[in-house]
């Protein structure tokens, strides 16, 4: 029987300061650094091994996998992958909450984060080459699933124990899949920052 456990990754620099991060790419706070120490303690505590670990190409998911598994005591496998990258917030990215909150109100701000398929507004041009202009989270999911369909399953069918290192609105993704969450229901699902989820 395999394992499965999502990580989200420990709080980052832009977390600490509230400030919508999407594609963008800070490192983790020194709060963020000590989240993912505590989640390795726990998986370890709990005698969780694993095979294999996926993780975006953000630097805060990578450096939660490093500190995770150092505090483990595991070097194994790592796969990283654009497509396991945060939800792109859109023209969103680098601006501080409560500034979007004033200029858009709480029914729009609401909908840009949290429901399934309203995206945020748009950027007028890519960031970097090959990035999207926003994504909703239903986006978000398209993209993953080929991914994980292709990667990550064939592994788990293999017996492999797999940790993904992931972002609030990725996990969001895979939650309502494997759960099957109304659109309603995912709209209210919050994933804590460094705090393992596990699927069995």
């Amino acid at each position: 029987m395999y394992k499965l456990v999502l990580l989200r990754h420990g709080q980052s620099t832009f977390n600490a300061k509230d400030i919508f991060t999407g594609w963008r790419d800070p490192s983790l706070s020194e709060k963020g650094k000590q989240e993912s120490k505590k989640a390795g303690k726990l998986l370890k505590q709990a005698n969780f091994s694993f095979d294999l670990a996926f993780t975006s190409k953000l630097k805060r998911a990578k450096q939660t996998l490093a500190l995770t598994l150092k505090e483990m005591g595991l070097k194994i496998p790592l796969k990283e992958n654009q497509a396991l990258n945060e939800r792109h917030y859109g023209a969103l990215q680098g601006k501080h909450k409560n500034d979007i909150l004033k200029e858009y109100g709480l029914k729009k701000f609401t909908q840009f984060r949290r429901s399934w398929a309203i995206k945020p507004p748009a950027l007028k041009k890519p960031e970097k080459k090959g990035e999207p202009l926003t994504e909703s989270l239903k986006d978000t999911w398209q993209r993953i699933r080929p991914y994980w369909q292709k990667e990550i399953i064939p592994q788990l069918k293999f017996g492999k124990n797999i940790l993904i290192s992931g972002h609030g609105s990725t996990i969001r993704a895979f939650i309502k899949y494997f759960d099957g969450l109304s659109k309603k229901e995912v709209e209210g699902l919050n994933v804590p920052c460094g705090f393992p989820l596990v699927y069995l």
